[in-house]
């Protein structure tokens, strides 16, 4: 007697390993969606961590031996990054080469920022450290400003964040 082997056909084998392809794409579409949700909400949780960070630095000194700094947090709307410059006085786009830069914190990849109320592609915010005002160069004439930071400039409101930022404290949608 002659013993009969039980084994799965080839086209059984094509049709699982096509329905596996297919729940597998179909779960790495929202994956990928919700990981870009998440890069938006780090950066927006950065820049408002920076932005009382520099405000705080300008208050309090970065040291013992360096009061009354003045500090400038300025980012460019397509580098990603944030740049902070201390300097004795006022700091702006233009003599921004001759204060010193003290640190720079890296946005997280395809993260977009931009001002709203302005067409600028990069600003400076300055922290007086005798006044403890900000101004903003270039100059935005309201009391409070907006920005806004998306990934890679999406349109769709869930890859967008508005950091609404007023002269002593911020407000974040975050």
């Amino acid at each position: 007697m002659q013993k009969r082997l039980k084994a799965f056909t080839l086209i059984e084998l094509i049709v699982v390993i096509t329905i596996l392809s297919i729940i597998t794409l179909m779960s790495y579409a929202p994956y990928a969606h919700h990981q870009k949700k998440l890069l938006v909400k780090q950066a927006a949780r950065e820049i408002s961590q920076s932005l009382s960070e520099a405000r705080n630095l300008a208050v309090h000194g970065i040291d013992t031996g360096s009061w009354n700094l003045d500090v400038a947090l300025y980012f460019w709307a397509l580098a990603g990054e944030l740049e902070y410059y201390v300097s004795t006085g006022s700091i702006d786009l233009v003599n921004k080469s001759s204060s010193t830069l003290y640190k720079t914190k890296r946005l997280p990849p395809g993260i977009q920022v931009d001002m709203i109320d302005g067409w600028e592609q990069e600003y400076m915010l300055n922290f007086s450290a005798i006044t403890w005002d900000i101004s903003i160069d270039p100059t935005i004439v309201n009391s409070a400003f907006d920005i806004q930071i998306s990934y890679k400039w999406a349109s769709s409101l869930v890859l967008q964040k508005i950091i609404r930022y007023y002269t002593q404290s911020y407000i974040s949608d975050y």
